[in-house]
């Protein structure tokens, strides 16, 4: 009996034994099957899963450490953290985390920085927790580690981003604008100094409303419904009321499900104002390009006319011609030649107007004198132009003595040339020349009974190569300069012309001058000087001239008188023969000639004997060649073409004063 209790009993202590053994074994497969687990996760996870001791050495490392860390786990199994991992600036916080972990105060979170193999930092958020016993006692820590370098850095890129976003939103010359169908959301400063509104007023306002001009608002949704991205301009309005010119770009995007559109809007006033400079400008040019055609083709018709006269009556000329024919055919040549000079000289002076060369020389002179002169040259005009119907009024007292202080030959041509206007436009009536003298000013004024000037086209009667009528069929001659070159010359002399005119009344011309007051040097009229030719019999003349034709011409004049000639090609035989010839009595220099210019040769001549008059000659037209050539020692000037009057009577004057 006592033997089969055993036996129970043994076999029920088996039965125990084998049922723990089981037990022992289902548990030994369920830790291996975790442990499998945890090792699978660890080979696989994107995370470093690293385990120390408690001397932070590594007791194991995964291939996720191996990728974010660039160590093998070979290299780093019992490496120490801090020597090769931590920067210094880490090391602190590390130390304060691990010291939490060997208290087993819990797991720990933390971000720093670390350094990999290739000696490139990196960021990596630290997950730790203390591995602990079956005593409770830390045996050592379990990390799992995530570089989250590319992270921070893009969050950074975007938080940069957005900072760029709003400062170039805010700073921006564009007023920007998001709404939906019209109704603000956001808008930027650009757009409050735009519009005068501030930020609050424009948000959950229909801006279309508020801030486009109510002409544009069908054009506005016309192209917010066709998405129009293409800028286009349009009024705006602002808050003090006033329109002003903007650019609208626009696009349309869906944001969170909504769809809204962002809108550019320019400040575009400047642009407009330039726009129109460049359209007037582009008037202008086109209009100037048209005047110089028109003057190209007129001043050939003007040039040609005259010059038709000169070649065709010179070619009908021949020793077979009776003398009296001959003669008046010379007559008609001599006067197309003077009118093809009164064309060149007014060219000529408006070019030295435009470039601001020309000189003035003022003076007192008696008004009267120079009235006296301008009525002699318009009553010749007016028999040039045939118009002998029409009469020619001088309203000035000539008894009574006034001074002027002027450039005389300059005050005397705008006079001129509006009379010379005035009579080639008026058919019948009157044109009249007189003054009114007013606190500082002298108020000249030349009225006439002509055509009148339309409204819209006197601002620009006083333009270059402007007449009334520049067509094919134009019924008035004259290259159309003449009032321009009056203006100019009338501001030359600090004055100012205007006009007055109407349609089939006439015009009137007013030329205003500030009063100078200089009694020094006072021009009294001239009295005439007698001139007697026959002080030339006998005479040595020195001709200095490159040009044969010129030569000969002054030979011609001199023939009649039994002059002695000495003829010089140049500067240098003038000297030549000067040096030679002690008893010449008087030199014409030409100016432009080779080997040596006349100015130079006048030099040495001078040096020579300073008292030989020497009278330069040129074809130069600019207005201070008297000037230069008193400067270059010569006695007096004439220029090109030469009159036989007025050489004769310089050449007189000189042979007299060196008697």
């Amino acid at each position: 009996m006592k033997n089969h209790s055993q036996n129970t009993l043994l076999s029920l202590e088996n039965a125990r034994l084998r049922k723990l053994l089981n037990h022992s074994e289902a548990q030994r497969k369920k830790e291996r099957f975790l442990l499998q687990k945890l090792d699978l996760f660890s080979e696989n996870t994107p995370m470093a899963v690293i385990n120390w001791d408690l001397n932070a050495g590594i007791t194991d490392w995964n291939k996720s450490a191996e990728i974010i860390f660039g160590y093998t786990k070979e290299e780093a199994l019992g490496k120490i953290a801090a020597d090769f991992m931590l920067p210094e600036a880490t090391k602190k916080l590390t130390n304060k985390v691990w010291k939490s972990l060997y208290e087993n105060t819990g797991g720990t979170r933390s971000t720093n920085e670390n350094i990999r193999k290739d000696g490139k930092i990196i960021t990596c958020e630290w997950y730790n927790t203390p591995l602990v016993n079956e005593k409770g006692d830390v045996v050592g820590i379990s990390s799992m580690a995530l570089d989250i370098t590319e992270k921070l850095n893009a969050e950074k890129a975007i938080k940069e981003s957005n900072a760029r976003f709003k400062m170039l939103s805010e700073l921006t010359f564009e007023g920007i604008v998001i709404h939906r169908d019209g109704i603000a959301i956001e808008t930027n400063s650009s757009l409050e100094r735009l519009t005068l509104y501030t930020r609050e007023e424009l948000i959950g306002k229909n801006i279309i409303e508020l801030l486009i001009a109510d002409k544009y608002i069908p054009l506005i949704r016309e192209n917010i419904q066709k998405n129009t991205a293409t800028p286009y301009e349009i009024e705006g309005k602002r808050k003090d009321g006033k329109t002003i010119w903007v650019e609208i770009e626009a696009k349309n995007f869906h944001y969170n499900g909504q769809k809204l559109s962002v809108v550019a809007i320019r400040d575009i006033q400047e642009r407009k104002k330039n726009e129109q400079k460049l359209q007037k400008a582009l008037y202008e040019a086109q209009e100037s390009e048209r005047l110089k055609s028109s003057f190209l083709s007129t001043i050939s018709h003007e040039l040609r006319t005259p010059l038709n006269a000169v070649i065709g009556f010179s070619d009908l000329i021949d020793e077979n011609m009776d003398i009296k024919e001959a003669a008046e055919l010379s007559k008609m040549i001599f006067k197309s030649g003077n009118h093809l000079l009164e064309i060149l000289n007014d060219i000529f002076e408006l070019s030295m107007l435009e470039e601001g060369s020309m000189i003035l020389s003022k003076q007192s002179y008696d008004l009267n004198t120079i009235l006296d002169e301008v009525k002699e040259h318009i009553l010749l005009e007016k028999r040039k132009m045939n118009k002998n119907n029409l009469s020619l009024i001088f309203d000035y007292d000539i008894e009574k003595s006034l001074q002027i202080y002027t450039d005389q030959k300059h005050f005397k041509q705008v006079l001129i040339n509006l009379l010379k206007n005035a009579l080639k436009y008026t058919k019948e009536g009157f044109v009249k020349l007189g003054y009114n003298i007013n606190p500082g000013v002298y108020e000249f004024y030349v009225k006439d009974t002509g055509i009148g000037i339309p409204k819209e086209k006197q601002k620009h009667i006083f333009d270059h190569f402007r007449q009334l009528d520049d067509k094919h069929t134009r019924e008035f001659e004259g290259v159309g300069i003449g009032l321009s070159i009056a203006k100019k010359l009338c501001e030359n002399l600090g004055g100012e012309l205007r006009v007055e005119s109407e349609i089939g009344k006439g015009s009137i011309f007013y030329f205003r001058i500030p009063q100078e007051n200089n009694t020094a040097d006072i021009n009294l009229k001239p009295t005439k000087v007698s001139i007697d030719l026959s002080i030339l019999y006998g005479k040595t003349i020195l001709i200095a001239e490159d040009d044969a034709d010129s030569f000969e011409l002054l030979e011609m004049y001199l023939k009649p008188w039994k002059v002695k000639i000495l003829w010089a090609k140049n500067g240098v035989e003038a000297i030549d023969i000067f040096t030679k010839n002690k008893d010449v009595d008087i030199i014409l220099m030409d100016i432009k000639m080779p080997i040596l210019s006349g100015y130079e040769a006048t030099k040495e001549i001078k040096l020579i004997k300073s008292e030989i008059p020497i009278i330069a000659q040129t074809a130069y037209a600019i207005n201070n060649e008297k000037e230069i050539a008193l400067a270059a020692g010569c006695d007096d000037y004439i220029s090109k073409p030469i009159s036989w009057a007025a050489l004769s009577e310089k050449i007189v004057i000189h042979l007299q004063n060196a008697v």
